[in-house]
């Protein structure tokens, strides 16, 4: 894998990435950037790429923050700007440190129990999920589980496990919580706190974007179990367990997840003129863009959250394409702009067909631009170092793992 992308299948127009709350700032200078653009060629990216693959070949199909791909691609970027004459320096952070070492085991075991459970399929470990196994836990749904499934539906429908009132009565071992509303590290407490040894966290199942797994993230280690299902699968459970317990019979399930984590640790003013550059190149070369929220992508989110302008390009990722987007920019309604992101697929050959190529071709022009305009007029975002008290700002995802 090569890590994220800024372009994906079947786009060949950009939307623009923006914090649509920050408050509007004087206009950038406009500078004369065809030199520049001319000179970053799609053939001088894709040689990039082609190395950022090889490294990745090198490391287990990855180039995640802890791996021999990492090093190589930092090494490289520090070596390639030396060459270039920049002077360059690191610096070192700490981040929230995550493997899973093995499948996770999801098996029922009361008498009669009628569903199976495959890693992959209908369930996967959430990251920063806990390591342990909880054999033969009474399983227990919490209070405000929506099914059936709120389809249709707004996200966060269902606000179950946000509250401690959702766990009222409960006295099982293994939480079963549905996706919406609150962060999941807040279920996972309030489960905890109820006094469950494992969570099972189903996804909310109003629309197919929220419907399978490999969805979340827990933001940071937890000391439990923390099993991703399926909306349809989670559903299931639950009404199963309804129909149980109105017999007078408990649900039980063994619980396994072999996991290492460790803890390693609103829109600024000035990102609506980063917007407004973004937006005057592409109608000068006549595509149409959106505006789309900060909501904690890994590659601005440090920078928002400290009151940075900010500002960028976004071609959709995992996002579902609508029938609308389908008419601008071309492709197939219903599924992933990317359907490769953060996936095996996500490779150099993946993006070598013809539409990927010009949608990366005019994402580097759109940068190279951006690049310029602000290297030789800093004065339309200088000195907004402090975010707007009336800026919102509510991630959420951190990296590519939604949060809640």
């Amino acid at each position: 894998m090569m890590g994220k992308r800024g372009y994906a299948v079947a786009v060949v127009a950009a939307i623009a990435l923006v914090c649509a709350s920050a408050p509007a700032a004087s206009a950038a200078t406009a500078i004369n950037t065809t030199e520049l653009r001319d000179a970053v060629t799609l053939a001088g990216v894709r040689a990039h790429q082609a190395q950022f693959q090889a490294f990745a070949n090198q490391s287990d199909g990855t180039r995640e923050a802890s791996t021999l791909g990492y090093k190589l691609s930092a090494d490289y970027v520090a070596s390639s700007m030396e060459a270039a004459g920049y002077r360059v320096s690191r610096q070192s952070f700490e981040y929230n440190f995550y493997e899973e070492l093995a499948a996770p085991i999801v098996i029922g075991t009361s008498d009669g129990f009628p569903f199976s459970y495959t890693d992959g399929v209908n369930i996967s470990t959430m990251d920063f999920s806990g390591s342990d196994t909880v054999e033969d836990g009474v399983v227990q749904g919490v209070n405000d589980n929506i099914v059936p499934l709120p389809v249709g539906q707004p996200d966060s429908t269902s606000n179950a496990g946000c509250e401690d009132v959702d766990f009222d009565g409960f006295t099982g071992d293994i939480a079963l919580i549905q996706r919406g509303t609150c962060f999941f590290f807040e279920k996972i407490a309030n489960a905890v706190e109820a006094g469950a040894d494992a969570v099972i966290i189903f996804n909310e199942g109003n629309s197919p974007e929220r419907s399978g797994i490999d969805f979340g993230q827990a933001s940071f280690p937890q000391n439990v179990p923390v099993i991703e299902m399926s909306a349809e699968a989670g559903a299931a459970l639950v009404t199963y367990i309804e129909t149980e317990a109105a017999a007078n019979r408990q649900v039980t399930m063994t619980v396994t997840t072999s996991t290492e984590s460790d803890t390693i640790s609103t829109g600024s003013t000035g990102s609506g003129v980063v917007e407004d550059v973004f937006v005057d190149f592409f109608d000068s070369i006549g595509r149409q863009t959106e505006p789309t929220a900060f909501d904690g992508r890994p590659d601005y989110d440090a920078f928002v959250a400290a009151g940075i302008p900010a500002g960028g390009l976004f071609t959709g990722a995992e996002v579902f394409k609508t029938e609308e987007q389908r008419a601008k920019w071309g492709g197939t309604a219903g599924i992933a702009f990317d359907p490769c992101y953060h996936q095996a697929c996500d490779t150099f050959a993946n993006t070598g067909t013809t539409l990927p190529l010009v949608a990366l071709g005019e994402m580097s022009d759109a940068v190279a631009h951006a690049i310029l305009t602000f290297a030789m007029t800093t004065s339309a975002v200088q000195g907004t170092d402090k975010s707007s008290d009336k800026a919102t700002y509510d991630p959420t995802f951190r990296g590519h793992r939604a949060i809640k």
